[in-house]
């Protein structure tokens, strides 16, 4: 410990002390008037004025912080103030620290802050990923560095092994190391029977369904293992994440949505079992999906409990355009019945490898057959539907994807290819991804 303070002093001394410390480029000429009445002590005056001229906060705030802060002399909240600016945090960031914590500026730098920075810097922690934490978790820096940080650093690094994985894991949810039950809430994981892996994907990855208390942990555990999911399945996790993260109301809203697109209770249950994206997804997603699959497309809406991850997807520029190609290929006897969400899942070269090169043949037929009861010269159009089919295998990602609307466009309705096709080509050379898409979604709407 005498070590570690004494690493402190130094890391402090190593500042080059300035006359006088300001923390705004241009400090506000407003000076906060005391009133000499004796309702107004003097060190609350020299307090709200600290905070005003050195920190720059408004005269309303200042006289607000300045009675969460105790110190009386400059001395100590300048070398807290250093101490942040060593870490590159802004003026403005110091400033939402400083609301956070305004106890900080009365604290003994040398003793509470120093120890805590030098010793995440000793595990290779960067200035940088320092002063995240420090913004988002000022709290953190109260605790004791001996009977608290360390216990669950090392808890962490037991779980990720390595300091740069602990570190970022931190810096990507910093509230871990204030947490006083978070070995608690570990230990429960691990006697539900959840694997170590398992909890080091959870802090590695979703630290936040740490942050709930340890009861409701407990409470979201037990519901899901009456719903069939064990502890050592890899879905478990992803149900506890969205259980944890979705509100009461809004998983009472969306179960009644599915409700009116006709499931069960049993068959959300399978759903959620399936992919716990179900209950993430919002509702007007949900609604516009079934409304497409179901309405539109004339599936059941037992296809998307099949397959919840389906939500995962942009209806707009994946699904809607696949399931036109599917469509089209299925009514042509080229494909059986669609029950699976492959096709959804792949890569866009992959579905036009598999869905659209592969039946090139046997789909120009068609295609052109439609072409010509549409017009008397349909030469053009059919020269432009060649070219989708023969696309080089040297396609950017974004040809790829505007071949596939172009060619769902097609399947979906032969009778508006025309006007369609004048609408791709004419922009094709302009019009970015996202304008394709709202191009076809404009077009389904119709």
């Amino acid at each position: 410990m005498y070590a570690c303070y004494r690493k402190s002093v130094l890391f402090l001394k190593a500042f080059t002390r300035t006359s006088s410390i300001s923390l705004l480029r241009s400090p506000s000429p407003l000076v906060h008037s005391c009133s000499t009445a004796t309702s107004t002590p003097e060190k609350l005056c020299f307090r709200t004025n600290y905070l005003i001229n050195t920190c720059g906060f408004s005269p309303e705030k200042a006289s607000q912080l300045s009675r969460h802060v105790s110190f009386v002399k400059s001395e100590s909240p300048d070398a807290v103030l250093d101490l942040l600016k060593s870490l590159d945090i802004s003026d403005l960031q110091i400033r939402g620290i400083i609301k956070k914590a305004p106890w900080l500026l009365s604290c003994d730098p040398v003793r509470t802050i120093a120890p805590k920075i030098e010793f995440f810097k000793s595990k290779g922690a960067s200035s940088s990923q320092l002063a995240r934490i420090v913004i988002f978790n000022p709290w953190f820096l109260h605790k004791s560095l001996e009977n608290h940080i360390i216990p669950i650093y090392d808890l962490l690094i037991s779980y990720l092994h390595t300091d740069k994985r602990t570190v970022t894991s931190l810096q990507r949810y910093s509230t871990m190391v204030s947490d006083c039950y978070l070995v608690q809430k570990v230990q429960l994981l691990h006697d539900y029977g959840v694997p170590k892996s398992g909890i080091a994907r959870l802090i590695s990855h979703w630290p936040q369904v740490l942050s709930c208390n340890v009861d409701k942990l407990k409470m979201v555990a037990d519901k899901l293992m009456e719903m069939g999911l064990h502890p050592s399945k890899s879905i478990f996790l992803d149900a506890l994440r969205t259980k944890v993260r979705v509100s009461k109301s809004s998983w009472e809203s969306k179960v009644e949505l599915y409700r009116r697109w006709g499931w069960s209770d049993e068959t959300l249950v399978e759903a959620f079992n399936r992919g716990p994206v179900c209950m993430v997804a919002s509702c007007g997603k949900i609604d516009a999906m079934m409304d497409f699959l179901v309405t539109r497309m004339g599936w059941d809406s037992s296809y998307l409990a099949k397959n919840p991850t389906l939500l995962n997807y942009s209806l707009e520029t994946r699904v809607v355009p696949r399931a036109f190609v599917l469509q089209f290929l299925q009514s042509r006897g080229m494909i059986q019945k669609i029950t699976s969400y492959y096709p959804f899942a792949v890569s866009e070269e992959m579905f036009l490898r598999k869905f659209v090169y592969h039946f090139k043949d046997e789909a120009l037929v068609d295609i052109n057959k439609g072409l010509k009861l549409l017009t008397g010269n349909s030469e053009y159009y059919r020269s432009v539907v060649k070219r989708v089919f023969k696309r080089a295998e040297t396609a950017t990602k974004a040809e790829m994807l505007l071949d596939t609307m172009i060619l769902s466009i097609l399947c979906q309705s032969l009778v508006k290819l025309q006007h369609a096709l004048q609408v791709s080509l004419e922009h094709r050379q302009s019009m970015s991804l996202l304008r394709s898409s709202a191009a076809l979604s404009c077009l389904w709407q119709r």
